[in-house]
């Protein structure tokens, strides 16, 4: 891990306002926070394929839920389900930094769904949640786009 929590003010070579975290031992990368402008007007701070295909996702997997409450085959209970996947879905194409934790809830819930009901469909569905969520959470587009920061492997004299 880190020694120093602290993440260091401005170093050189890197853009105005951003901030470098400490250098992590094991990997000999660290997290550059930047400001929301900045990362926004990235070209990789723009949603990409993959994202828009998750997007896609949680709003398909709205509907398919809103539609099995209407003809009664999802318990009744869980009708904040469909309303989480549609509001991650629109907090993922918005580029709000709430998506992140809307995706593990909805990963959380797709999760508890499954666990009630394992059926094959219920199984794929969670698995492919929970690529999601790995994938929101380390990837390096997702992080520059609703983090604010990219990872930096460029070695300084320390």
């Amino acid at each position: 891990m880190t020694d120093d929590p602290k993440p260091t003010e401005t170093e050189p070579g890197l853009p105005p306002g951003a901030k470098a975290g400490p250098i992590d031992k094991e990997t000999g990368g660290r997290w550059v926070e930047v400001t929301p402008a900045m990362a926004h007007a990235h070209p990789k701070g723009k949603p990409g394929i993959a994202i828009w295909l998750i997007v896609a996702w949680f709003g398909t997997t709205a509907i398919l839920q809103i539609t099995m409450l209407l003809i009664g085959t999802l318990p009744i209970f869980l009708i904040f389900l469909p309303i989480i996947n549609a509001l991650t879905a629109v907090a993922l194409a918005s580029r709000a930094p709430a998506a992140v934790w809307l995706t593990m809830i909805a990963g959380g819930l797709q999760v508890l769904l499954m666990m009630m009901a394992a059926s094959p469909i219920t199984v794929f569905t969670a698995a492919i949640t929970l690529l999601i969520i790995f994938y929101i959470l380390d990837g390096d587009r997702p992080n520059l786009i609703y983090r604010h920061r990219y990872r930096s492997f460029r070695k300084d004299k320390e």
